[in-house]
């Protein structure tokens, strides 16, 4: 493939070490879990089914917007039926789990980041509606998403209310068609999570249809 020739985006995720990194697909964004009473070894509690193998685990390293992370591989299974955790005092102790007959704990190792393809997110060319593309450290692109320039946020093609395709802001809530904020239901209201990482500039109503 040419070095700028766009491509699907692969699995990403903001690496602790500050760019975006390229990851495997089989993955997941987990909690980390300990193997011993200091909580120094980590473990994967994950199912052991050839058919579905989790092979890396990504788990968050310090608060943030992404929340940055660290990559692990899975090791050999234990034979303990045991983990344990930080609980919010940050003492490590036992965590109740239950492991099915497909289920395993596992040793974690820790890959270096600079395994992984750094990237960074950039714009892309348009008048309007343009690319957000990822950009890796040897040229190559991938496009994650679409941008409203104008209106500056990010967007995705969706039927409208007035039976055009637009492309409708991603960074928002969601307008429940029976949810409203007086008694009369003339004030529709919407549902959406903040935090320090999320506002909530736009809501997207869905009519329900009679």
């Amino acid at each position: 493939m040419p070095a700028n020739t766009p491509r699907p985006a692969p699995a990403s995720a903001a690496i602790a070490s500050g760019p975006f990194n390229a990851a495997s697909v089989r993955s997941n964004a987990t909690t980390l879990r300990y193997g011993d009473v200091g909580c120094t070894r980590p473990v994967l509690l994950t199912s052991t089914t050839a058919c579905d193998p989790l092979n890396h685990v990504f788990v968050r390293a310090a608060d943030g917007c992404p929340s940055p992370q660290l990559a692990y591989r899975r090791g050999k299974k234990l034979e303990q039926t045991t983990t344990y955790g930080r609980n919010a005092m940050g003492v490590c102790t036992p965590q109740q789990i239950f492991l099915s007959p497909t289920d395993g704990i596992f040793e974690l190792e820790e890959i270096p980041l600079t395994t992984f393809v750094g990237a960074a997110v950039k714009p892309g060319m348009g008048d309007r509606i343009v690319p957000e593309l990822l950009e890796a450290e040897d040229g190559s692109q991938a496009v994650l998403g679409w941008r409203d320039s104008m209106r500056a946020h990010s967007c995705l093609p969706r039927p409208a209310a007035d039976g055009m395709f637009r492309c409708l802001p991603t960074e928002g809530g969601t307008s429940i068609a029976s949810l409203f904020s007086d008694d009369a239901c003339t004030t529709p209201v919407a549902l959406g999570e903040t935090s320090g990482c999320t506002s909530i500039p736009y809501a997207l109503r869905t009519e329900v249809m009679r």
